[in-house]
């Protein structure tokens, strides 16, 4: 083949039917920059594959602890009341998190922030803390603290059956918030899940549940789904540790309030309670609150939204399943039968959302 540079560049070989070193012929450097890129597309890939290795193993964390947090919660309402029980866990776990992620990062340089952050904020500005306060209230006293008072009479198993059906309400929320109609497949997955419910709910021989009780937890799912979609939108820092530390900080403070209301702190006598009481709040402060919600940030970051949101689905057969040895909640067939309804209904509606 014939010297494919321009006419005036043309340079025999000092050594023919040698190959050039790189810089000798062609472009300058081209088989260095060629080797190099290569390098560094593999050094690339192995960190992705690395990252979302970890990012399985943050998801399979999430799985477990956050499914194991309704049998702790079951046995510390056994000899603490419930509101005070709720806000001294998210109180802890803010106190640990919050120095931690007070002096993280904020977002990086480029990257696009969520609506209603500012890329790079990190102050505790009044809007930020006004967010934390209605977000909290919402999903921290709304949704927990209920589910802890209903879960004083509710089984674990069933209340984490009822809580698995935050997806059905997210979704109507926003078909009211947004106006637009909702597509049939996730119609589909509503009525399944409404079907769920009413036959877990259903009173027979072997199962009979406070409807007072149930209808709290139903309560405090609709609040976790509320203040979800006010959260996307809200002001509030692009830290996510820092946003959700004040989160878990003022909805303590909301706890506390409302066990003030309800007159709890007279029925707390701490020298009465339990070992057991006590292991199942160190273990709601640690690995239910701040390895669980570190590992499904990591996991939001490594892995695809559909694959986190698997746990919406995998919390309660966890929970199921840690409550027959733990508890002796031996699952019955109308509990079976009703979670797998509403599992399937969750999986509807979150494939569909996926696709979409």
């Amino acid at each position: 083949m014939g010297d494919t540079r321009p006419a005036g560049h043309a340079r025999p070989a000092k050594h023919p039917g040698r190959a050039e070193r790189p810089g000798q012929g062609g472009r300058p450097g081209q088989a260095e920059h060629a080797r190099r890129a290569g390098h560094t597309r593999q050094a690339a890939d192995i960190a992705r594959g690395d990252r979302r290795a970890l990012g399985w193993v943050a998801l399979i964390a999430v799985w477990f602890f956050w499914g194991t947090t309704y049998d702790a919660i079951r046995v510390g309402v056994r000899d603490m009341p419930p509101l005070l029980f709720a806000g001294t866990r998210y109180l802890a776990a803010a106190l640990i998190l919050l120095p931690v992620a007070a002096r993280g990062r904020a977002a990086a340089p480029g990257r696009v922030a969520a609506p209603g952050r500012a890329a790079g904020e990190r102050r505790f500005t009044l809007v930020n803390w006004r967010s934390a306060v209605i977000i909290g209230g919402l999903m921290l006293f709304g949704g927990n603290g209920l589910l802890t008072v209903g879960e004083q009479t509710v089984p674990a198993g069933v209340a984490a059956l009822l809580v698995a059906t935050v997806p059905l309400w997210l979704v109507a929320m926003d078909a009211v918030v947004s106006r637009r109609m909702i597509r049939l497949a996730v119609a589909a997955g509503l009525v399944l899940g409404l079907t769920g419910i009413v036959v877990l709910v259903h009173p027979t021989a072997s199962q009979r549940l406070n409807t007072g009780s149930v209808a709290l937890v139903l309560l405090g799912s609709a609040c976790w789904a509320a203040g979800s979609l006010y959260s996307r939108t809200a002001p509030a820092p692009s830290q996510p540790f820092l946003a959700t530390s004040m989160q878990m900080l003022a909805g303590a403070l909301v706890i506390f309030a409302a066990a003030t209301v309800t007159g709890e702190w007279a029925d707390l006598h701490i020298a009465h309670l339990s070992g057991n009481t006590l292991l199942a709040l160190l273990w709601l402060i640690l690995p239910g609150s701040v390895v669980g919600l570190t590992a499904y940030i990591y996991a939001l970051r490594a892995l695809p939204t559909a694959s986190v949101s698997t746990y919406a689905f995998v919390n309660p057969i966890v929970a199921v399943l840690i409550a027959w040895p733990l508890l002796g909640e031996r699952p019955t067939v109308q509990t079976a039968v009703a979670g797998a309804i509403i599992v399937a209904s969750v999986a509807l509606i979150l494939h569909a959302g996926a696709r979409h």
